[in-house]
C-alpha cells in the first residue's frame, strides 16, 4: 500500500468495482502486445501501462486472482467479473496494468506495438505507430518512470522489451 497522502495519478478498477487501484506515480506509455501468451490471456492484442510497485495501491485484494504459467510471472484478474487488471514479474520494481482498466482521462499516450510477427491473421496495422516484431529490446532502469512519458517498457508476457526513442 502506499500512503493516502501521496499525489494520485490514476485510478482504476475491474467491471464489478470488487477490486480498484490508486497510482501515485507516473504511468509508462501504453504497449500493445501481439504475442501469443498475451492475446490467449485476453482474447486478443494486449494494452497496458506500468507503474513502479511502490505508487500502487489496490483496494479489495481478496477478489483479486493471480495466475502464473511461469515461475516468478503472474497476471491479476477479479475473481468476480473476470477483468484483466494486472501483470507482474516479481523481478521487476514495476506492474503492469491493463489501460482498459483506468478510470478515463487516462492522460496515457500510446507507445508501440510489440511482437508483431505473432500478430493474429486477422489484425491489420495500417497506421504508422512504433513496431517491434519479436526481438528482445532491453529496457533502460527507471527511465520509463523519470516523470516524462517514453515508449519504454515490455509487452505483457514479458518476452519483448524495448526502448522507442
Amino acid at each position: 500500500m502506499t500512503d493516502s497522502s501521496k499525489r494520485v495519478n490514476a485510478t482504476g478498477g475491474c467491471l464489478c468495482g470488487k477490486v480498484r487501484f490508486t497510482v501515485g506515480g507516473p504511468l509508462r506509455a501504453v504497449v500493445e502486445c501481439h504475442c501469443h501468451s498475451c492475446r490467449s490471456y485476453g482474447g486478443g492484442a494486449s494494452h497496458t501501462t506500468a507503474v513502479r510497485r511502490l505508487d500502487l495501491s489496490v483496494q479489495g485484494e481478496a477478489s483479486l486472482l493471480w495466475y502464473s504459467h511461469t515461475p516468478g510471472v503472474r497476471r491479476g484478474c477479479c475473481g468476480l467479473c473476470g477483468a484483466a487488471l494486472f501483470y507482474e514479474r516479481e523481478a521487476l520494481p514495476e506492474v503492469s496494468i491493463y489501460a482498459g482498466a483506468i478510470d478515463e482521462p487516462t492522460g496515457l499516450s500510446f507507445g508501440a506495438r510489440t511482437f508483431m510477427a505473432e500478430a493474429a491473421d486477422y489484425y491489420d496495422v495500417a497506421d504508422v505507430a512504433p513496431q517491434v516484431p519479436d526481438q528482445n529490446v532491453q529496457l533502460r532502469d527507471d527511465e520509463a518512470f523519470s516523470g516524462v512519458r517514453q515508449a519504454e517498457g515490455r509487452c505483457l508476457c514479458g518476452s519483448v522489451r524495448y526502448a522507442v526513442n
